[in-house]
């Protein structure tokens, strides 16, 4: 998902270029040349977006692994996601030190397998996820995203 270097255009217009880097070993690119905007400096606007979305290295978090056998207080949150779930998903590091990462991420898909292991069953439940941290929306009843009058905006996308 790293873009550090935008090149974009307007039909008809000029390229223009925005970038977040000075070694081109890191280069990155993200290119397009049909936006139906009107002026290059919208496009321009474009790709500065761009760069400033998605410019910089983020921890993400790709798919949680639940064992469900013997967990079955497990069993409700897991078995209620659903694709499109936003989630909050909190981790620390290996070895117990250090600060707790922690990430929104939407539920893209939800996979069971059941299998034997020494002729014991084993119930393993796969979520995969994307990256949820750089949209933002108004959800109803939300405390923080529930907010008009605080600054929040409608929809960023």
């Amino acid at each position: 998902l790293l873009r550090n270097y935008a090149t974009v255009a307007r039909v008809g217009g000029t390229m223009q270029v925005a970038s977040a880097i000075q070694d081109n070993d890191l280069r990155r690119g993200f290119t397009r040349t049909d936006l139906i905007v009107q002026t290059d400096s919208e496009a321009l606007s474009y790709a500065q977006w761009i760069v400033n979305r998605f410019g910089q290295f983020d921890l993400r978090f790709d798919a949680m692994t639940f064992e469900m056998d013997g967990a079955p207080d497990l069993w409700p949150a897991v078995l209620g996601l659903m694709v499109g779930d936003r989630i909050t998903v909190r981790k620390r590091p290996p070895g117990g030190n250090g600060v707790i990462i922690q990430r929104d991420c939407f539920v893209e898909g939800v996979n069971h397998s059941l299998g034997s292991l020494d002729q014991q069953s084993q119930w393993v439940v796969v979520v995969q996820l994307s990256d949820a941290s750089r949209w933002s929306a108004f959800i109803l009843d939300d405390p923080t995203f529930g907010l008009l009058d605080a600054g929040n905006q409608l929809a960023v996308y």
